[in-house]
């Protein structure tokens, strides 16, 4: 998962920090948005989800280790954020109460807790096989009928990983899901007969002045 969100980082444009003593920690620096403000992110794997040792030990430690980096700049600190990577099988629910106070948690960094399973990791890896696309995660999120069956409980193991990473990366946004509207015409064509279509074609007729009119008529029945 580490090389993963690697991947995503660059292919944002983020650029790998050099750190002289890392223990494991990855930091990547880039300039988003449009005020072009700088933004950094901190990975650092954790073996399961512990708060009390999370916010006891681990951040400060990160903290300490980064101390350099942000001495270079006032605005560093304040403008990091931390992302925890932890793989587990165990309940999610489990897991909830101990990564909200982890990501609730007010000191040394913004922070993020991304909790997965063995089979989320592996499906997303076999998705995106080293290409890190962004437009291969679209694919997934913005599947409406996937999206659909998830939010009613239907187990979409890819799907899940997926929603994680847009709910827990700053840098991933989502944009407004469009939907396009069916082709009217044919939709009418194929569910009435041909007496049907001349009474419907008769009422309309009968019932509105223009083209302009019958539109808007029909636009307001359409089922979206």
């Amino acid at each position: 998962m580490l090389n993963i969100i690697s991947g995503l980082l660059n292919s944002f444009e983020y650029s790998q920090v050099d750190l002289e003593t890392s223990q494991g920690l990855i930091l990547f620096s880039g300039s988003r948005g449009i005020n072009n403000v700088a933004s950094n992110f901190v990975i650092q794997e954790i073996n399961g989800v512990s708060a009390k040792e999370v916010l006891a030990e681990t951040q400060g430690k990160v903290f300490k280790l980064l101390g350099e980096f942000f001495s270079q700049s006032k605005d560093a600190e304040k403008n990091t954020t931390l992302i925890f990577l932890t793989e587990s099988n165990s309940s999610e629910s489990a897991a909830n109460k101990e990564v909200s106070d982890i990501e609730e948690d007010p000191y040394f960094f913004k922070k993020q807790v991304i909790h997965y399973s063995t089979n989320e990791k592996k499906e997303l890896s076999e998705l995106l096989q080293g290409d890190n696309s962004i437009e291969l995660l679209n694919g997934v999120l913005y599947d409406k009928a996937r999206f659909v069956e998830f939010g009613n409980g239907k187990k979409d193991t890819l799907y899940s990983i997926v929603a994680k990473l847009y709910t827990k990366l700053p840098f991933l946004t989502i944009s407004e899901m469009n939907h396009k509207a069916p082709d009217l015409t044919k939709t009418i064509s194929e569910k009435l007969t041909e007496s049907e279509l001349l009474d419907l074609s008769s009422f309309l007729i009968g019932n509105f002045d223009d083209e302009l009119a019958i539109d808007s008529w029909i636009e307001g029945r359409q089922v979206i």
